[in-house]
């Protein structure tokens, strides 16, 4: 059986994975986060439809102010080519738009990119067959190259332009693994995993790196993922003011996303900080040597916003919940430490999904929160 239909999108499995000869559809839902920038939305949208494979749904997640994006919606009619879903979020962050698009996906495959993106003409098809490797993955990330020439006062922001295709599997740096504007999962993984932790993200109080967080905790669970090179997106440029903001927030989002795996009593956090350090150093210290001054500034920024980031990790989270994906990474942590888990009454219900009440699954995650920390204790190491 096909993953691509000449019709009407249909319920497909994630193992239906061919080739057309000409452009088809294919089983994949795209998911497009926005927020006040219609033009830049409906250019999005614009490359997803010329793409030579187009997705069998397109959901468009709107946290705008206003009823702009809501009104392009309406009027340009993209439903003609493809079944549109637009959710209309008034909570904010990047990684509550991402959770709201997978809990209204129908396709075995989520393909998330961002308003600010412009996906080239063979992405799905790359997206597709990179799922359809002999590894059999069950995520596919791709390439970010700069939208557009180079221009006066303008820089490329959040690129990865390596050309050489990877499988990743156990653990990684996970900013190395792909970003998340260009990132495929299969469905069923992200209900796993609970979808993204919106403790991270832009417009969350840890200001970004829920990709890096997803692609890690995917990694720890097992999961096998694939660098596409083919699978291109292309990011706009960002002016000087903006790419400094970006630094500082890209940052401070990493600190608080190795504060959070520290907490979890994952030992490789720390080799993980300790390994973006080295690199921002090394980065800094060439800058210096070659007078790029707004380079050396961007890094500092960036260390700056790290350290910020881990002292709001450390001294914040204690008071967030564990969600369903720090709970497995949890269990697999004290698995390695030698030890049996222990689950509260109505502990495997913890799902996103769930509409039980919030206060006892607070409480049921507080107690599983206790009872790991009593277990494992402060050290990392195997329990004699």
């Amino acid at each position: 059986m096909s993953a691509f239909s000449p019709g009407m999108p249909r319920r497909c499995s994630a193992d239906d994975m061919a080739f057309p000869e000409h452009r088809r559809t294919a089983c994949v839902t795209v998911a497009v986060s926005t927020m006040n920038r219609p033009s830049r939305l409906a250019r999005c949208v614009a490359a997803i439809l010329a793409g030579e494979t187009r997705p069998a749904e397109l959901i468009i997640v709107d946290q705008s102010f206003d009823m702009r994006t809501a009104a392009l919606v309406a009027a340009a009619r993209w439903n003609r080519f493809v079944p549109v879903t637009y959710v209309r979020q008034p909570r904010r962050g990047l990684s509550a738009s991402r959770n709201a698009a997978v809990a209204h996906a129908r396709q075995p495959i989520v393909a998330f990119t961002d308003d600010d993106c412009v996906p080239d003409h063979r992405w799905l098809t790359a997206i597709v067959g990179g799922f359809a490797g002999a590894e059999r993955p069950n995520a596919v990330t791709g390439r970010i190259l700069p939208l557009g020439s180079d221009r006066p006062g303008f820089h490329a922001m959040s690129t990865l332009t390596r050309c050489v295709r990877t499988v990743h599997r156990g653990r990684f740096l996970p900013w190395t693994v792909g970003s998340g504007a260009n990132t495929a999962v299969q469905r069923d993984w992200l209900e796993r995993l609970g979808g993204f932790d919106e403790r991270l993200g832009a417009g969350s109080a840890g200001q970004s790196a829920e990709d890096v967080d997803l692609l890690y905790r995917l990694l720890c669970a097992g999961a096998t993922i694939r660098y596409e090179p083919d699978a291109i997106v292309s990011h706009e440029r960002t002016d000087a003011a903006e790419r400094r903001a970006t630094s500082l927030r890209y940052g401070f989002g990493l600190g608080v996303f190795c504060a959070l795996s520290a907490r979890r009593h994952d030992g490789y956090a720390i080799w993980m900080l300790g390994g973006w350090c080295a690199d921002r150093g090394r980065a800094l210290a060439g800058a210096c040597v070659r007078r790029r001054w707004w380079r050396v500034a961007e890094e500092l920024l960036m260390l700056c916003g790290a350290t910020r980031g881990i002292v709001h990790g450390l001294a914040d989270c204690s008071s967030h919940d564990l969600r369903a994906g720090d709970r497995e990474i949890a269990v697999a942590v004290a698995t390695s430490h030698g030890l049996r888990p222990c689950y509260p009454s109505g502990a495997h219900d913890w799902l996103p999904v769930s509409s039980r009440a919030l206060r006892a699954r607070r409480t049921a995650m507080r107690t599983w929160q206790r009872l790991l920390n009593r277990r494992l204790g402060p050290h990392s190491g195997p329990t004699r």
